[in-house]
């Protein structure tokens, strides 16, 4: 999957009380980095503990013409057998030549014509729709958490106490913990979280390699594997 798995509109969402616009700080532009930003930390976390973040779909299948330019909120897929009306989706290719990726919902479906709930922006041929089922949705709020976090912390920059309360409530619960058990924390430890795509083998072999350090490192038990985030935002 070369996109992250959320987009501006769900950041936004996550920090209602910012105005963001092209001049604000942090701009979208900085924004929609931010969301790049998270998604490689994300895919990374996921594949140091045997998951394949480019795998997690139920159902994807490509594009084979947009219907009408413009206006349109159907497309003709190469197989709807597996979609249902009512499935969250997300398209991801091209329009007009340029990378372009959005989240809509399935308000029918005729043969192999899909109607959305969004105008479907003249995406190219072989682009692709994939249904989107619950790891994905777990990884969409993750990184629109990670990105807002980043969000709070660059607009509350040079202003006392030079840190927001509620970034510092987004930075908790990207990275979650024992008591709070969400975000990086599930992703590690909690095992099958993303079992769509996990590797029967790897998994076991990943969590055994670090279950057999703590027990030989009684000192280091209480540790977290983790992998450092940029903190400074």
């Amino acid at each position: 999957m070369e996109y992250p798995f959320c987009v501006r509109a769900d950041v936004l969402a996550k920090v209602q009380q910012l105005t963001i616009d092209a001049t604000s700080n942090p701009s979208t532009t900085e924004v929609d980095d931010f969301v790049k930003d998270i998604a490689s930390h994300i895919k990374l976390i996921c594949k140091t503990f045997g998951y394949d973040p480019d795998s997690l779909h139920s159902v994807q299948s490509t594009i084979a013409l947009t219907i009408t330019a413009g206006s349109s909120k159907q497309v003709v897929v190469a197989d709807s057998t597996d979609m249902v009306a009512g499935d969250l989706i997300k398209l991801e290719g091209t329009t007009s030549g340029a990378q372009s990726f959005e989240f809509c919902k399935i308000t029918a479906i005729s043969s192999n014509t899909v109607t959305l709930d969004t105008v479907a922006s003249n995406y190219d041929a072989n682009s692709t729709i994939t249904v989107i089922n619950n790891p994905l949705r777990f990884l969409r709020a993750l990184n629109a958490t990670g990105a807002a976090w980043y969000t709070m912390e660059a607009a509350f920059q040079g202003i006392s106490p030079n840190r927001s309360e509620f970034a510092e409530i987004l930075k908790e619960n990207f990275h979650g913990s024992e008591t709070n058990p969400v975000g990086l924390w599930a992703i590690q430890n909690i095992p099958g979280l993303l079992d769509d795509s996990v590797d029967a083998e790897d998994q076991p072999a990943s969590r055994s390699t670090i279950e057999s350090y703590c027990s030989e490192n009684e000192g280091d038990a209480d540790l977290e594997p983790v992998i450092e985030i940029d903190e400074s935002y």
